[in-house]
């Protein structure tokens, strides 16, 4: 990471783009239930109406005289409701499942579970976009074991984030990739997940965000391939695909194919499984079943990315590939890092590290031998509320290919509009000393009597935009050509010739010159070159010491040798601020409407490097809008 991007990261602490402010709520200490309602999206890709339904779980501290009954509606006072049904108990542990049908895609609802007091737990939720729906939002977070105070003042920023003007969109889902508690036992998942006496943020987002997720380590039991679950699939019952139970032991332990039953609490393996959101695939992976070439899991995730038909693929596993530290990287899953090439995977998101990280390989100079898919984000987003870890910057040892990193208490949000995909972590700030709390007196202390949230605050860690295009870097060769220096205008002058050595190409043609990664001032607004202007290139130079890239092309579209006879021409010329390209990165995109067989197009480059940085462009040829 350039020293930039260090010195902005650092800094993000001390400014806040978004206050938090309030107190904890204070605890509904009538209900007669154990757990409170929590949601989860339950739907497999091929379930039909698949966008019309949500499932509402719960659990009775006992067996109560009459069932418990759910209704809804769209009354956002409780007073109407669309239906009314009473919910039997299942299982030995006095637990209420119910999924709600028939509703329509992109509505908000509100639900109440009225226990045996008659006392009214109440939620809300937005069903999911129609199944043809090009856009959707969803919020991401993991990585919550063991400190749940630190977990209840996360969802209260998540929550208020979510309930400001513009964000409502992001209620209709969150995305978990494990480590919910500290070990997968009863006595952990009570206190530090569902606790009823300290966590009332935790109960009330979860009330109202459908949660789907995957188990990480501390929710398993033994390792990898053998590793178990009891606990998380008996709260949190996905329509798990694969699922089977371990016998034996040593080298005479066999996994054997057993269909998941919700109402059996047993150790559980195999626990993937994928669902379709809006435009989006996103596959739960199960980091502690086999995941070899040939393997269950392995067949059937090829089987899974082969059919989907979504634009953009998101694929969860807890351990990353790839991380900032301090965890350790899983090579295990290594072996489907071929297939998030072969299938275009568009993100990889991860835990286990308590930090904020991504990591990533433009090109197989950067790889460095590596098996890492190139041009795929590696998301890691730990700092749900487990202890916090410090990063390892340096690239070297065990923690290769970092492009970005920080340790804090984040989240995340996706937001997908089309070809585009923009991820956004933020930091939740002045947590002060809540971590100073620990577990048992968080479990004896009421919370109006704990620190108020008045303090929090969350900013940006940093935003990621991904694009959506079709890679035609094979069709279309970028000659670079050598770039010279100008002492009196002290620019640098090059050249990016592309040729198109297949069929005529329609819509834009983008050109990804990733090297500029190498030069200063990335990122700021004296960078962005507007196409329109009409000054002299030495006008369009930032006052900051920061880079400009230009063109004169770029002021003159459709002259001379830059306007392929017919097919378009050459429009504009960008340094991108932040990200772009399909890997996030920043990026000089120029982009021609269309490219007739066997045309080609010279782009003229020029550009300032006050700190006389390394120049090395890699091109990469993107066809899309």
């Amino acid at each position: 990471m350039n020293k930039t991007m260090k010195k902005a990261l650092a800094g993000l602490a001390f400014g806040l783009a978004c206050a938090v402010c309030g107190t904890a709520a204070l605890a509904q200490t009538t209900t007669a239930l154990l757990k409170t309602p929590y949601m989860i999206y339950p739907v497999l890709t091929s379930t039909p109406g698949a966008t019309t339904s949500m499932e509402v779980l719960w659990q009775d501290s006992g067996v109560p005289t009459t069932p418990d009954t759910l209704s809804w509606g769209t009354d956002s006072t409780y007073t109407t409701f669309i239906q009314n049904v009473q919910v039997a108990q299942y299982g030995t542990a006095n637990q209420c499942m119910y999924t709600i049908t028939g509703l329509t895609a992109n509505t908000t609802y509100y639900y109440q579970v009225v226990d045996s007091t008659g006392f009214a737990n109440k939620g809300s939720f937005i069903t999911a976009p129609d199944a043809s729906a090009t856009s959707v939002r969803f919020l991401a977070q993991g990585d919550s074991r063991s400190c749940p105070i630190q977990l209840d003042a996360l969802m209260y920023a998540m929550t208020q984030f979510y309930s400001q003007p513009g964000n409502s969109d992001y209620q209709r889902l969150s995305i978990a990739n494990g480590d919910w508690v500290s070990s997968d036992a009863e006595s952990n998942w009570t206190p530090q997940w569902f606790s009823n006496t300290n966590m009332p943020d935790v109960r009330a987002y979860t009330a109202n965000v459908p949660i789907n997720g995957i188990r990480g380590n501390h929710d398993t039991s033994g390792s990898y391939p053998w590793g178990t679950a009891t606990y998380f699939p008996k709260y949190f019952p996905f329509p798990y695909q694969n699922t089977t139970t371990i016998t034996g032991s040593g080298s005479s332990r066999a996994a054997n194919a057993t269909t998941f039953n919700p109402a059996t609490v047993q150790a559980w393996s195999g626990l993937y499984w994928s669902f379709d959101y809006g435009p989006a695939h996103i596959i739960c992976l199960d980091e502690y079943a086999n995941m070899a070439s040939g393997s269950p899991q392995y067949t059937w995730l090829v089987n899974d990315l082969q059919n989907t038909t979504k634009q953009w693929k998101i694929l969860l596993y807890h351990e990353a590939s790839y991380s900032a530290g301090a965890d350790g990287d899983n090579g295990n899953v290594l072996a489907i890092e071929p297939l998030i090439t072969q299938y275009n995977v568009n993100v990889v998101y991860s835990g286990h590290s308590h930090n904020y990280a991504r990591c990533g390989a433009y090109n197989a100079a950067q790889a460095n031998g590596d098996n890492i898919a190139l041009n795929v984000p590696h998301i890691t987003s730990g700092g749900g509320g487990a202890p916090i870890y410090q990063v390892d910057q340096s690239n070297t040892g065990s923690w290769p290919h970092v492009i970005t990193a920080w340790p804090s208490l984040e989240f995340m949000t996706f937001d997908i509009e089309g070809n585009n995909l923009t991820m956004t972590a933020y930091q939740v700030n002045g947590l002060g000393n809540y971590s100073n709390y620990s577990l048992s007196e968080l479990q004896t202390t009421p919370p109006n009597q704990l620190p108020p949230y008045a303090n929090l605050s969350i900013t940006p860690i940093e935003t990621v935009v991904l694009h959506n295009y079709a890679n035609v870097t094979s069709q279309v060769t970028a000659t670079v050509g050598n770039f010279g220096y100008n002492h009196q205008t002290k620019m640098y002058n090059g050249t990016v010739k592309l040729t198109n050595n297949g069929p005529a190409l329609t819509g834009n043609v983008h050109v990804v010159t990733s090297g500029i990664l190498n030069l200063p001032g990335i990122g700021t607004a004296d960078n962005e070159y507007d196409p329109q202007a009409d000054e002299e290139t030495s006008g369009d130079l930032p006052t900051n010491g920061g880079v400009a890239v230009t063109t004169p092309v770029a002021q003159n579209p459709g002259t001379g040798k830059n306007s392929p006879a017919g097919s378009g021409e050459l429009t504009n010329l960008t340094l991108v601020n932040q990200t772009g390209s399909n890997n996030g990165e920043p990026m000089i995109q120029a982009s021609s409407t269309g490219l007739g067989a066997g045309q080609s197009v010279t782009v003229e480059l020029q550009f300032s490097n006050p700190t006389n940085g390394p120049i090395h462009f890699t091109p990469m040829i993107l066809n899309g809008n």
